[in-house]
């Protein structure tokens, strides 16, 4: 469409007004996605079940907010099951210091995380604890790097075993 109108030495003052509303028309749909996302044609339209519902740009932002923290959340829950589970294989081949690691990697997650919103859930927390408990206690003479906290595993995964039940 703009093809027909490549001369870089015509004004646009010389286009009539049809040519004018269709070469400007998305610019205005892409200032108001910008400006409200409702307002563009097939755009996004959070958590209304009814197509023809309204949301304030204040609705909009909590919601989109929620979602976003929602995908941190589950993207956090992928993390820690991936890294419980290549510790496991680690454990399987017999890669006594990789796993402990990888169990500690996954502590050290969820001890960032305590205090938000998004934290790392009670069952793979027990299921941390309770392996690398397992594995130090194996005393797998390849295992450095102990922390101060590995002596208390047991207790730790006891507590929150009560917490769950």
């Amino acid at each position: 469409m703009v093809q027909r109108f490549c001369d870089d030495e015509q004004a646009l003052c010389s286009f009539d007004n049809n040519t004018v509303s269709m070469l400007l028309s998305p610019l205005r749909q892409l200032r108001r996605a910008c400006c409200h996302p409702q307002l563009v044609k097939g755009g996004y339209l959070v958590g209304t079940n009814n197509s023809r519902g309204h949301v304030t740009m204040a609705k909009l932002l909590d919601q989109l907010t929620k979602k976003a923290q929602n995908d941190v959340i589950e993207a956090l829950r992928v993390l820690v099951t991936s890294c419980n589970g290549i510790a496991g294989v680690h454990q399987i081949k017999h890669q006594w210091q990789e796993a402990a690691d990888m169990y500690h990697h996954v502590i050290q997650l969820w001890e960032e995380h305590t205090n938000d919103v998004i934290g790392v859930d009670r069952l793979p927390r027990i299921h941390t604890l309770e392996n690398l408990a397992d594995l130090l206690e194996a005393e797998h003479c390849s295992i450095s790097g102990r922390t101060l906290r590995d002596d208390n595993l047991r207790s730790e995964q006891q507590s929150s075993m009560y917490i769950i039940a």
